[in-house]
């Protein structure tokens, strides 16, 4: 690739414009016409070689939940709506040069047998990996997460009367979270991979500044009032396992641990076990552990059984 690491990127805008002509779920590169210009560059013979893919999996359940040390620990009695939304895209080429985007969406519902009802979980995050090899199995890599949520979330406090009183918490961009990092990476075909983030940053933005006077608070998610934006510099390290146990059985892992040269270390944890009882009958026991300084003392624990429709493309 050396000199003529431009060519690769291009060959990435070239990828997206044609992906819809690929196939959902395999290799191919449809039938891409090449300008005579880009084919004298070799643009041709590298999409020739490089294989595309394309996954989307749709999940919609009612789950039962559990919480521990959580805003809303009153009540664990609760039924949730959920639905779950995975597409990722992947390009290779030659074995030696990846790249691939990821849109996650898990949104929720939560309706509490008081008559509170909010939104949780609700998270939207946007995952960009691009690695090349440098030696067997050992690679460079940039790696950047873009989460958030869609709707605006709500605390229910008690007033002086004693009554449940809403207020707005969170929002769309409050808070807005962008992990980059660059480093080296080691995988096992069909198993994983452990990234170590030699170079690494988090930004924390929050669009709504109204947020600090609606919670009374001086400081949140580490960002001082009067102030909307932070970032942190520091290593990171991931360690992501995406593996078929059974036939019908799948299991995902993904830790990240994020630490600054100042605060403790972050963490966060999601493990999830998939069943599929029949074709569109999906079961899941997905486990949250989440730690950061910043936002909360306690280790927050989340635990979510659901069974669903499940459809995969």
């Amino acid at each position: 690739m050396e000199g003529h690491g431009w060519k690769y990127w291009l060959l990435l805008v070239l990828s997206g414009l044609t992906g819809l002509n690929s196939p959902a779920r395999g290799q191919g590169h449809g039938n891409v016409l090449i300008p005579r210009a880009l084919d004298s560059l070799g643009i041709h013979e590298n999409l020739a070689r490089a294989r595309i893919l394309q996954d989307l999996d749709y999940y919609v359940a009612l789950s039962a939940s559990q919480f521990i040390h959580q805003d809303h620990d009153k009540s664990n009695n609760q039924v949730v709506f959920q639905h779950t939304l995975k597409y990722r895209f992947s390009l290779t080429t030659d074995s030696s040069f990846q790249f691939s985007n990821t849109l996650f969406q898990d949104l929720g519902f939560q309706f509490f047998f008081d008559s509170i009802t909010q939104a949780h979980p609700d998270e939207t995050t946007i995952s960009t990996r691009l690695s090349l090899n440098l030696w067997k199995k050992l690679k460079i890599a940039f790696s950047s997460d873009i989460t958030s949520q869609l709707l605006n979330g709500f605390e229910y406090i008690t007033d002086l009367q004693g009554k449940a009183v809403r207020v707005m918490s969170s929002s769309f961009m409050t808070p807005l979270a962008v992990t980059w990092s660059i480093g080296l990476s080691h995988s096992w075909p069909r198993f994983g991979d452990l990234s170590l983030g030699v170079s690494s940053a988090r930004f924390t933005y929050l669009r709504d500044a109204g947020i600090f006077d609606r919670l009374n608070a001086d400081e949140l998610y580490g960002i001082p009032k009067g102030k909307n934006k932070r970032i942190d510099f520091g290593l990171s390290m991931r360690l992501l396992i995406d593996k078929d146990l059974f036939k019908n059985a799948h299991w995902n892992f993904d830790l990240l641990v994020f630490k600054d040269f100042i605060s403790p270390a972050d963490l966060s944890l999601k493990n999830n076990f998939c069943i599929n009882l029949t074709k569109f009958i999906k079961t899941s026991l997905q486990t949250k552990i989440l730690f950061e300084k910043k936002i909360s003392n306690s280790v927050r624990i989340e635990n979510h059984l659901t069974i669903g429709i499940s459809f995969h493309l």
